[in-house]
């Protein structure tokens, strides 16, 4: 009987330890609601002109853009448009509820659909910071280096951050890709940092969505053992 009691409760407190898995504490599609996040500027000048929540018909692209979900995605070109607040860089900011996380990480869909149009300083970095501490990098595309500082670079995944793509590039295609996150705490902001100062310079991004591992709390691993318990006093008196 107690060999039977431990074996339950061994496989009991397994379960508890396995149960941790990774969830989502926060997604952001683009489909309705805009609530979710804030913008240094929000606006569609001409379909040329742009940094917003978009569907295909809004925008003019050199290459059609696929596989974004649903029928909206966010979009940008020609980020300094006077359309907007005339600034180079536009972002995207929005912050997510970190408490007891941990192993947490981002992905999105990204996407560019200007070909080899992309300047020297063309770029999309993500950063974050957990309790308005100190920004770290998540993600990055930056142009690949070809010695012309216009019109003639494609977007890559920049993989140790140092200004130059040297990963995976961009297409019209939307393809996911996913950052780490390292560190814990009560609140995670992250911050989608845009520079596509020129007509043709388009990209796009969907699907944004944070992850954490949050460990079930110690309380029901101690009340499964308390059941156990209680089923072996049970047992005896029978």
């Amino acid at each position: 009987m107690k060999r039977a009691l431990f074996g339950i409760a061994a496989a009991a407190c397994f379960a508890q330890g396995g149960s941790a898995a990774a969830e989502v504490l926060f997604s952001e599609t683009f489909e309705a609601d805009q609530s979710q996040f804030s913008l240094s500027s929000d606006f569609i000048d001409s379909t040329n002109d742009y940094f917003a929540v978009v569907g295909t018909g809004d925008i003019s692209t050199v290459n059609d853009y696929t596989g974004f979900g649903g029928s909206s995605f966010f979009a940008a070109e020609d980020t300094d448009d006077n359309g907007g607040n005339g600034n180079d860089i536009q972002t995207l900011t929005f912050t997510v509820d970190i408490t007891g996380a941990t192993d947490l990480s981002f992905s999105g869909l990204f996407a560019e659909s200007g070909g080899a149009n992309y300047d020297a300083l063309d770029s999309i970095v993500i950063t974050g910071s957990i309790d308005a501490g100190a920004s770290f990098n998540i993600l990055a595309f930056e142009t690949v280096q070809d010695g012309d500082a216009f019109n003639s670079a494609v977007l890559s995944q920049d993989t140790d951050f140092d200004g130059e793509g040297d990963g995976t590039a961009l297409s019209e295609e939307f393809s996911t890709f996913t950052g780490s996150i390292t560190g814990t705490g009560s609140s995670l902001t992250v911050e989608i940092a845009v520079f596509m100062d020129s007509a043709s310079e388009e990209i796009a991004f969907d699907n944004l969505v944070i992850e954490g591992v949050i460990p079930e709390p110690a309380s029901l691993a101690l009340v499964g053992l308390g059941g156990l318990a209680m089923l072996g006093r049970g047992r005896r008196r029978a």
